[in-house]
C-alpha cells in the first residue's frame, strides 16, 4: 500500500548521517516537509543543500539541538513550537556510543540521555502536535544491538561497572 506524504510534516533526529540522512533525502524526494535537527550546524548546512539538490524540494527545515542537554532539547523543543502548529511524523533516529562513561552537563549518562531519554522527552513534548496530525506516526530507531540489552532498573544509566557496548545495547531496548 503506498501511502502519499505530500501533505505530511516529518521531523527526524540526527539526519546528518547514516539512517537519518537517507531517510531525510528519501523522504523529501516524496515531497514531505521534512524538518531535521543535528548538533552540529556546518553539518547540518551541507546536508541541508544535498537533500535540498537531490529531491528537488525546498520543504526541508533544520534545527540545531544537542540531544545530551535538556536545555538545547527545551529551547529547540519552544523554537519548533513557534514556527509549527502540527506533526504528521516523528522519527527518532539519533544517537551516540560511548567507550567511556561520560556525563552530560545535566549529570546524566550521555548513551542514555542521547539514545532514551531525549527520545523520550521530546516524543512526550510533540504529543499535542502529533494529535493535531492525526492519524501520526511516531519511529523510534533502534538497533540489533538491542538482543543485548539488560535494563537494570537500580542503574538505568549503566554507571557501575560502566561497558560501551552494554550501555548502547540497554539504550536501544529501552526505546523500543
Amino acid at each position: 500500500m503506498d501511502w502519499d506524504i505530500s501533505t505530511k510534516k516529518v521531523l527526524i533526529t540526527g539526519a546528518t548521517s547514516g539512517i537519518g540522512k537517507a531517510t531525510l533525502i528519501d523522504l523529501a524526494k516524496s515531497k514531505a516537509f521534512v524538518i531535521f535537527t543535528a548538533r552540529d550546524k556546518n553539518k547540518a548546512l551541507t546536508v541541508l543543500k544535498e537533500a535540498k539538490e537531490l529531491s528537488k524540494n525546498e520543504n526541508i527545515e533544520f534545527f540545531e539541538v544537542d540531544l545530551s542537554s535538556f536545555k538545547s532539547i527545551l529551547d529547540f523543543l519552544k523554537r519548533f513550537k513557534e514556527k509549527h502548529n502540527k506533526l504528521d511524523i516523528l522519527i527518532n533516529n539519533a544517537g551516540t556510543w560511548n567507550m567511556r562513561l561520560a556525563l552530560t552537563e545535566d549529570g546524566i549518562e550521555k548513551t542514555f540521555m542521547v539514545n532514551y531519554l531525549a527520545p523520550f522527552y521530546i516524543t512526550h513534548s510533540l504529543l499535542p502536535l502529533l494529535s493535531e496530525g492525526s492519524p501520526s506516526r511516531i519511529i523510534n530507531v533502534s538497533s540489533a544491538m538491542h538482543k543485548g540489552g539488560k535494563i537494570n532498573l537500580d542503574d538505568l544509566e549503566s554507571r557501575n561497572h560502566y561497558n560501551g557496548i552494554q550501555s548502547y545495547s540497554n539504550s536501544k531496548l529501552m526505546i523500543l
